[in-house]
């Protein structure tokens, strides 16, 4: 299994997230509503000690269109977290939340795809010459079989197409709506899991999830109830899709021996705790952690499998990762 993080697009131009919030921030005109709503959110995170990253003030501004929701969610932990009454609200949420993902699709789809084929045929290429090494490691012919990805961009997917690399994402085409509809299918080959959703996912007025993947038509106007991206602190992985998305997540992570991490802060606890759970039950099981804070991100596992846990600060955009990954992966 390979799971992308977001330092990897980074590489390819689309913007890191403290970027994307300036320039999301910088979308909204001076002094309106929506801008004096999105400070007033970032101010209230930062009094709380959390980042002001553009995915946390997405995640305030949907609990805020239904505070009761969020209290029902986390239950009596919302008692100790609470910083007293909820923040005013003063302008139409639903519509800065749609226009907040909308910017963040412009920023994701704005990418240099040809360097981001380049980087995913080196990786193959590495993946490759490591897995013919790997001296009989049980499981590691499972190696590429699985992409899992957080990122909102269709970086993968692009590099996919243009290599010739073929894969399911869950999705089906539906001849009757003529459109690429979520069924949590995957079919034989190697599979793609977009664990909080795309920027060219979208739910429609009957609340199917549906997806427009070509890139040429990413951007154009769509009937469509909102574009389907997962803030930080929106944890409801019991709802569709993301139910589906984390049990084949963590189906096919039990049977691998070897994954490997490229650019992932471990930022969503749900992802984290089911690495953890993996790394318990498998003791064959090695995680290989390559992104910038590799080091720092250690202490986020507990002591009982840290060991097993290989920590390699990379920087996608400045370096060349790939010396000693063979005998990270199969080591």
């Amino acid at each position: 299994m390979i799971f992308i993080g977001a330092g990897v697009p980074v590489a390819f131009g689309v913007p890191s997230l403290v970027e994307m919030t300036k320039i999301v921030k910088e979308s909204l005109p001076t002094s309106s509503p929506e801008a004096n709503q999105f400070d007033m959110v970032s101010n209230e995170l930062a009094s709380q000690g959390f980042s002001t990253d553009i995915e946390n003030v997405l995640s305030a501004l949907e609990a805020l269109m239904d505070p009761g929701r969020i209290r029902e969610e986390i239950g009596p932990k919302v008692a100790a977290l609470s910083g007293g009454k909820p923040l005013d609200v003063i302008c139409n949420i639903s519509e800065l939340t749609s226009r907040i993902k909308q910017k963040i699709k412009e920023l994701c789809t704005d990418a240099d795809f040809e360097k981001a084929k380049q980087f995913y045929q080196m990786l193959f290429e590495a993946c490759g010459a490591s897995v013919r090494k790997q001296g009989g490691i049980p499981g590691i012919d499972l190696f590429q079989t699985t992409f899992v990805t957080t990122n909102y961009d269709v970086t993968i997917e692009e590099s996919f197409d243009i290599l010739g690399i073929g894969y399911s994402d869950g999705f089906v085409w539906d001849d009757i709506r003529k459109q690429l509809v979520f069924a949590a299918a995957w079919g034989a080959g190697r599979h793609l899991l977009k664990m909080h959703g795309s920027v060219d996912y979208h739910q429609n007025e009957q609340g199917l999830v549906v997806k427009d993947r070509a890139k040429e038509k990413i951007g154009r106007p769509r009937k469509m109830q909102d574009i389907l991206v997962y803030p930080a602190g929106e944890k409801s992985i019991t709802t569709y899709p993301y139910y589906e998305l984390y049990y084949r997540f963590y189906e096919e992570l039990k049977n691998q021996s070897r994954v490997l991490t490229l650019g992932f802060s471990f930022r969503d606890y749900a992802i984290r705790n089911l690495f953890v759970d993996w790394l318990r039950r498998r003791r064959d099981a090695r995680l290989i952690n390559y992104s910038r804070s590799a080091r720092k991100q250690h202490q986020l596992f507990p002591s009982d499998v840290s060991d097993r846990v290989i920590s390699r600060d990379k920087n996608f955009v400045t370096e060349d990762w790939r010396p000693g990954f063979t005998s990270d992966l199969i080591g």
